[in-house]
């Protein structure tokens, strides 16, 4: 839709003898599935949903979501802290190669290439992003990014880098949710007790 781009103003940010001109493009449609979680005590470290409360899920076009608020905005009822989230998209690779593939994360996020852990960064932290290099072959991916947060900020984005993307990191789009797994089952125990 319409939006003000007043802040591309070249004295604001200084592009002066830097740019001649700006080309805006659209961006192509993308939609992720998310789905979050909370748990019953702090979460220090990525967790099985399973073991986990569900809180909700949605649609989303990117995993782009900076602040505890764009969490919340995204999925009502997620609380401040120790919650988690699932993202699963269908990447669509034209040009095979090798892609490097980034998580910007607070706290701790891992991306997934049809179901093959790619990157890891599990730890308690500020924004920090890391990336790793994936090998895809043309054709469709399944991608699955998990995140938790502890306390404090939130942020998770994830980006790529390779043949399809013109040699810039860009946001990672997804062309539907088909092929998405089932949602895991809670984990339950039943203990008996006997004298």
């Amino acid at each position: 839709g319409p939006k003000d781009l007043s802040n591309l103003n070249a004295r604001h940010r200084r592009w002066s003898d830097r740019a001649e001109s700006i080309r805006i493009e659209p961006a192509p449609t993308s939609k992720w599935l998310m789905r979050a979680y909370k748990a019953n005590k702090g979460i220090r470290h990525p967790m099985y949903p399973g073991l986990l409360d569900s809180v909700g899920l949605t649609t989303v076009p990117w995993v782009t979501l900076t602040s505890n608020g764009d969490f919340r905005n995204a999925v009502p009822g997620i609380p401040n802290a120790n919650y988690a989230a699932e993202w699963f998209g269908n990447l669509k690779i034209v040009k095979g190669g090798v892609y490097n593939m980034c998580s910007k994360s607070d706290d701790g996020s891992r991306i997934y290439i049809d179901n093959l852990l790619v990157d890891n960064d599990g730890g308690l932290h500020g924004p920090k992003k890391v990336c790793a290099d994936a090998k895809l072959n043309p054709g469709t991916h399944l991608v699955k990014v998990t995140f938790f947060n502890h306390g404090g900020g939130a942020y998770e984005e994830l980006s790529y880098m390779g043949p399809d993307t013109g040699g810039a990191h860009i946001p990672v789009p997804s062309i539907s949710t088909n092929n998405v797994p089932a949602p895991p089952k809670p984990s339950a125990w039943t203990m008996k007790v006997f004298s």
